[in-house]
């Protein structure tokens, strides 16, 4: 989910939030839990639109695993596709599009 997009600044700022009733896989055993421990803001540099950055402030959950047996207590949730494990920057979109678009659910611009 996409609260808001200020593109006033030198960079574009997309403020993202991952939906807070979804289960997520616990990243030590892998299995569902939407029990929610708390939720943090993750800084994330995005391919630039036009000659300006985009910087994505995610605010992701971490989540009380429910196995028992688990290696971990919480784990951080991912989003698929543009967070991995102690990642600064989302990940290229795909066919040589680059914006922040991509994740406002807005038209991109090819390179």
């Amino acid at each position: 989910m996409v609260p808001s997009v200020d593109d006033s600044g030198p960079a574009v700022l997309v403020r993202a939030r991952t939906r807070s009733r979804v289960p997520t896989a616990c990243t030590g055993c892998g299995m569902l839990s939407g029990r929610c421990h708390s939720r943090y803001v993750r800084g994330l540099a995005h391919a630039s639109s036009g000659d300006r950055p985009v910087l994505i402030e995610l605010s992701a959950r971490r989540l009380f695993c429910e196995n028992t047996a688990g290696v971990k207590a919480t784990s951080a949730e991912r989003v698929p596709g543009l967070t991995a494990h102690s990642q600064r920057r989302a990940p290229a979109p795909a066919g040589g599009r680059s914006c922040g678009g991509l994740v406002a659910g807005r038209g991109c611009r090819r390179s």
